[in-house]
């Protein structure tokens, strides 16, 4: 069964998709950006505190659907330059010390003026 997660605590959507989809066991997170979660705007720091904003908010979304970052099989990683990966790398570690997913990183040109969008797979528990 299909099921959508629309707004959880940590994700300012905008636009017209779900935070995440939850189908078979599998939960799929909508690429996250650095947005502050009290204002909703973009952080544009440093490319290590826009990784630990996006993260931070994929984790809360990962969480309320019942799952752990540990869970977490694929993700996704769209960067303004790959200039910009090994720092960005150092940050991403800290969420993923041990055994960390598989992933692939991708240098684009837009990102409508943050330097990083992350989405994810992640195992949801049957209970979830």
């Amino acid at each position: 069964m299909l099921k959508t997660v629309f707004s959880p605590a940590g994700c300012n959507c905008v636009g017209n998709y779900s935070a995440c989809t939850i189908y078979n066991g599998f939960g799929f997170i909508s690429g996250q950006i650095s947005t502050d979660p009290v204002s909703g705007r973009p952080v544009r720091g440093s490319i290590e505190e826009q990784t630990r904003c996006a993260l931070g908010s994929m984790k809360e979304i990962i969480v309320s659907i019942g799952s752990a970052m540990e869970n977490v099989l694929m993700v996704n990683i769209y960067i303004s330059s790959m200039e910009l990966f090994a720092r960005m790398d150092r940050a991403y570690r800290e969420f993923f010390p041990d055994g960390p997913p598989a992933r692939v990183t991708v240098g684009v040109a837009d990102l409508n003026g943050v330097d990083i969008e992350i989405s994810c797979v992640v195992a949801v528990p049957t209970s979830a």
